[in-house]
């Protein structure tokens, strides 16, 4: 085989790999950081209800309770703040009024941020 075939062999492999290799680079499934980096974009968090969770309208099991949400379903979460026992809360609608579930019905995440004081 002469030089030149080989270089021409050798061009034709690179872009047969390149065209293998790149779909499935765009395929990967998203890692912890991208979710971690679109989390910090978004601002909202999506959380895994792990059982039927009741929404409140203020962060205590002792106001009205305004619905809920169902085991298994993603709720995007505003911010997380302690409420009058302790407990954490999840925001999960600041218009046209706050809406409130207790964070032991969901998924953990770090990535949730703090409510902002008023």
């Amino acid at each position: 085989m002469n030089r030149s075939m080989r270089k021409v062999l050798a061009g034709g492999a690179g872009v047969v790999l390149a065209a293998v290799v790149a779909p499935a680079a765009h395929s990967a499934p998203a890692t912890q950081t991208d979710v971690r980096d679109s989390a910090a974009e978004s601002a909202i968090v999506q959380l895994l209800a792990y059982e039927k969770a009741p929404i409140y309208r203020k962060p205590s099991s002792s106001s009205e309770r305004i619905g809920s949400i169902p085991a298994g379903q993603r709720v995007g979460v505003i911010c997380a703040l302690k409420g009058p026992s302790g407990h954490l809360w999840y925001s999960i609608n600041a218009l046209p009024s706050p809406q409130f579930v207790w964070s032991g019905h969901f998924e953990s995440s770090p990535w949730v941020k703090s409510c902002p004081t008023r």
